[in-house]
């Protein structure tokens, strides 16, 4: 498994590059931003703002019910049972398609969100 040595991702990548000059070192040690980090303001992550439309539009009802309205691979998340509406309106019946829900393998994740890992520490606050 990948895991990150010494809490840092990709860490044979980077050592590959040590020492050659090609990157500058303060960029290839940076800690790793999580992907919603950089497509949002500075004051509230993508992250954020996605969980906060998704309790609007998918209630605990429906996640009490994942189960039975998703029998193969149901959702865990708001954010997940979302976008298997999604894939079940685009392609009705092709569940199965869906052969498992992609989590970390070297942490006890719920959520495939970095933002939800114990290693990381966004530089800014919700």
């Amino acid at each position: 498994m990948r895991v990150p040595k010494n809490g840092v991702e990709k860490h044979l990548l980077r050592q590959s590059f040590k020492g050659l000059n090609l990157i500058p070192d303060d960029i290839l040690w940076r800690r790793k931003e999580a992907f919603s980090d950089g497509v949002m303001s500075m004051k509230k992550s993508w992250y954020t703002c996605l969980q906060e439309h998704l309790e609007s539009i998918v209630n605990d009802t429906q996640m009490e019910e994942a189960h039975s309205t998703f029998p193969h691979n149901p959702p865990l998340t708001k954010e997940a049972y979302y976008f298997r509406q999604v894939f079940e309106k685009a392609y009705p019946g092709r569940a199965k398609w869906l052969s498992h829900y992609w989590m970390p393998r070297w942490t006890n994740a719920t959520d495939p969100s970095a933002r939800t890992l114990s290693i990381y520490k966004p530089d800014k606050d919700d």
